[in-house]
């Protein structure tokens, strides 16, 4: 007859303990994934604004340079842009304004800023050459 051992399998205690520890690492990763989740959101938001108002400083800057927008006196100071914005509605409220003013120390060269408020500041500046 063969002896049956009582140390073959885990005991309770041994199991509720693994439980706990396989418990506490999945509340990490999930912890992970939130942060994640919110990271991604946050990135995504600001490479719309971002590709939004570097479109926008394209177009500025591709016009003329007899154009009125660099020939009006005085140049404008924070006017706002009139794009249609509903392509951006799901990231967040957007609005854009562009600023052109005389390089402080460049003869003949504007300075053409356009900013993108929204859930985040983007601004971004180029320069035109006037002739």
């Amino acid at each position: 007859m063969k002896k049956i051992t009582a140390d073959r399998g885990f005991t309770l205690v041994e199991l509720l303990v693994a439980l706990t520890i396989f418990a506490v690492g999945l509340l990490a990763i999930a912890g992970m994934s939130v942060t994640s989740l919110k990271g991604n959101s946050h990135a995504g938001t600001l490479t719309a604004a971002t590709t939004l108002a570097e479109g926008i400083l394209e177009e500025i800057l591709a016009r003329d340079s007899n154009d009125p927008l660099f020939t009006s006196n005085p140049l404008p100071t924070d006017a706002v842009w009139n794009i249609d914005l509903s392509p951006f509605k799901d990231l967040g409220n957007f609005s854009v304004t562009y600023t052109i003013a005389p390089h402080p120390s460049v003869n003949m060269v504007a300075t053409v800023t356009v900013t993108v408020r929204g859930p985040r500041l983007v601004r971004v500046t180029g320069y035109k050459g006037l002739v």
